[in-house]
């Protein structure tokens, strides 16, 4: 982030939403599965996680704030 010429609160703000998130999700995956839930519960916050990084990815690639708030 030290090179991008964007660093406006609203940037900064999305990224460290996106990097806890992605943290929350993989966090609770892991969580659900050493708590002896049911595998589904498992795959679905890992699935969250995955999506997360994927909207990520495509914002960091596109610089395109606005598109992807809302799904986010």
């Amino acid at each position: 982030m030290k090179g991008e010429k964007n660093n406006s609160l609203k940037y900064r703000v999305f990224n460290a939403v996106f990097v806890v998130g992605i943290c929350m999700s993989f966090s609770c995956s892991l969580m659900n599965y050493f708590l002896g839930m049911k595998i589904t519960d498992s795959l679905i916050s890992f699935a969250c996680g995955i999506i997360t990084i994927g909207l990520y990815a495509a914002f960091k690639i596109s610089k395109n704030y606005d598109l992807l708030l809302y799904p986010a």
